[in-house]
């Protein structure tokens, strides 16, 4: 009796023990495939993020990729939850390290130098999609929009996580979109100059949709110049949760990627308010003694109530004016005095932009006419400014923001006296959403009470 009970034993546990094995336990037998199976699956239950940098270096900015591929080693990242894949373009013309390769490439992040490497470690990686094989060189057009959203499918696809997120690297100009324009001036994002093109506003948007196969973003960050710009965040809304990043210039060297992500590492959740934060501190401490500088997080959900209370802000200010005399006192109430206390971001060089800090703007033209409805309405976009801004910085002033596009400067450093096709609503086919909505702000084509139509095109 005592021998079948023991037989009955032997076969049960004999029987449970296999039955563990291939669940993938710890017991002796098949080693090696319960330790991949093991491996695989932690690497995505703990995976937090993934976050991917479009590093758009094909240009004069070459050095400063190189530098930021650096400093993103030199972090203590830990990249088994928060995973880093980078697409590098480089330049044949700007830098030579790394065996002075010139094409793209795409790379895993490998976290934890001691010190500042000197040579790019991290994994390179082959995205089959987009041609990118090892011992291959491969040139890709980074202002193609497909170009950006193959990219992002394969990379959300093939390391998924909690949180997606996005950085934009390199050249921007905020809203533009004219191909026709000269392109050293760098209009909208993603600049390649070995196919002298850029991306425009609209088909970064296009890129997104497409990428993000009916997911959003919970993350994205501009590391350019003119990314928290007003056109830009209500292009991207509907793909995007969280964004950051300045509404004028920001210096060659960019963001610090070591501060940033040792920062993002010691936060405690390791939710997109952490990565929001790390990229104001790091962004703070960095141009704490420069000028000019700014940085601004924006709650992307909130971008309609910010658009529909700035555009309504800036009809009724159309709205009165009404003459000649009204018109040159609110050009230099808002830009053209000596006392004028509007804040603006501009090269200062022909034919570049000015954009303008969306609050500063309203809240200077609200001292200007000072009546009650256009109070009541300053008040209603400040609401919403309060709510859609989340933090902000700025180093000479106490809050950075959302800038808008006010217009160029033309030969001799004056300002334009009209406007490019795409900025009028109604004159050209590939326009950007903010134009084709705004009813209140931008010029018409069948001339309106709008603010820049009574500023620029209205005849008295």
């Amino acid at each position: 009796m005592k021998v079948k009970l023991f037989l009955l034993s032997f076969i049960f546990i004999f029987f449970s023990c296999d039955l563990f094995i291939q669940k993938g336990e710890d017991f002796i037998g098949k080693p090696e495939m319960i330790e991949i199976e093991i491996a695989e699956q932690t690497v995505i239950d703990e995976r937090k993020w993934t976050l991917f940098i479009y590093m758009c270096a094909d240009n004069n900015l070459e050095s400063s990729a190189i530098e930021d591929m650096y400093e993103m080693e030199c972090s203590n990242l830990n990249t088994d939850e928060t995973t880093v894949v980078i697409l590098l373009d480089r330049s044949p013309l700007y830098n030579s390290s790394n065996n002075n390769w010139t094409e793209t490439k795409m790379y895993k992040l490998k976290s934890g130098c001691k010190e500042n490497p000197k040579k790019i470690l991290s994994e390179e990686i082959e995205c089959k999609e987009l041609g990118l094989v090892k011992d291959l060189d491969v040139e890709l057009d980074m202002s193609d929009e497909n170009t950006l959203s193959s990219a992002m499918q394969y990379v959300f696809n093939k390391y998924p996580a909690s949180n997606l997120g996005l950085i934009m690297w390199g050249h921007g100009s905020g809203w533009k979109n004219d191909e026709s324009e000269n392109l050293n001036n760098y209009k909208g994002f993603a600049f390649d100059e070995s196919s002298s093109s850029y991306m425009s506003l609209p088909k970064f948007g296009i890129a997104l949709e497409k990428g993000l196969e009916g997911k959003k973003l919970d993350f994205l960050g501009f590391d350019t110049c003119y990314g928290a710009e007003l056109e830009v965040l209500y292009e991207l809304k509907d793909y995007v949760k969280y964004a950051c990043g300045s509404e004028g210039l920001i210096s060659t060297d960019g963001w610090n990627y070591t501060k940033l992500f040792n920062s993002f590492q010691i936060s405690e959740k390791k939710n997109a308010n952490d990565l929001l934060d790390a990229c104001l501190v790091q962004f703070s401490e960095t141009y704490t003694n420069s000028s000019r500088a700014s940085f601004c997080v924006c709650d992307v959900s909130k971008i309609d109530s910010y658009f529909k209370t700035f555009d309504n802000f800036m009809a009724l200010c159309g709205h009165n004016i009404v003459n000649s005399n009204i018109r040159d006192s609110v050009f230099e109430k808002i830009y053209a005095s000596n006392d004028c206390n509007t804040e603006r971001y501009t090269y200062g060089k022909d034919g570049y932009d000015i954009y303008l800090d969306c609050y500063s703007l309203c809240e200077n033209l609200t001292q200007y006419f000072c009546s009650q409805i256009i109070t009541e309405a300053f008040h209603n976009f400040s609401q919403a400014e309060n709510e859609c801004v989340l933090n902000s910085w700025a180093s000479d002033r106490d809050r950075g923001g959302i800038g808008v596009y006010f217009q160029t400067l033309s030969t001799g450093g004056l300002i334009q006296t009209f406007y490019n096709s795409n900025y009028i609503k109604g004159k050209a086919y590939d326009q950007s959403k903010f134009v084709m909505d705004s009813n209140g702000y931008v010029p018409n084509v069948n001339l309106s009470e709008s603010f820049l139509d009574k500023l620029f095109y209205t005849k008295y």
